[in-house]
């Protein structure tokens, strides 16, 4: 069941900065980063959280969002982080 929540949240968040910001607002962003790097997840569940928190990120333009993933991320999330910190930044100039 989680597996599946986790994967629905990618493909809602994943088509636009409004989807992405609207999943974002519910708070669960951390939440997937949590059930990723515990130790007592499935390898299924681990990868569907990465490919959600990805989908996600790559699409989230809400800088305060993408600040709190940063501090809580593994390493690989957190270079999808700062590309998208950079595209904002950049779209902004």
């Amino acid at each position: 069941m989680k597996s599946a929540s986790a994967w629905a949240l990618g493909q809602l968040g994943r088509h636009t900065p409004d989807h992405a910001k609207a999943v974002a607002d519910t708070g669960v962003l951390p939440l997937l980063v949590t059930i990723e790097n515990d130790t007592h997840s499935s390898e299924d569940l681990k990868g569907n959280c990465r490919k959600a928190l990805k989908a996600i990120v790559a699409k989230l333009t809400f800088m305060p969002a993408l600040d709190a993933l940063v501090h809580r991320s593994a390493p690989t999330l957190v270079s999808v982080v700062y590309r998208e910190h950079v595209a904002v930044l950049e779209a902004e100039a």
